[in-house]
């Protein structure tokens, strides 16, 4: 029979190690998220204000109508 120690040792360490593992899994998703985060915000047209899930969305609004008659039109305000 082992003490009572050595047995509520082994536990006690169980439990660190399973809180450090969440611990490393909620940090790995918060920058995963801020990853993301960062990604999605270089499909966003500041003029525009639009945002776009996928760089082919981005780049058809980028050569699009509207956006090169925002484009004028803040050009003309600005001087």
């Amino acid at each position: 029979m082992m003490p009572e120690g050595a047995i509520f040792g082994v536990l006690v360490k169980g439990l660190q190690v399973g809180f450090k593992k969440q611990t490393d899994y909620a940090e790995k998703e918060k920058a995963i998220a801020k990853a993301l985060e960062d990604l999605k915000a270089n499909f966003y047209c500041e003029l525009c204000d639009k945002q776009y899930q996928k760089h082919q969305e981005f780049d058809n609004h980028i050569n699009s109508y509207d956006h090169a008659h925002k484009q004028v039109s803040s050009a003309h305000t600005s001087n």
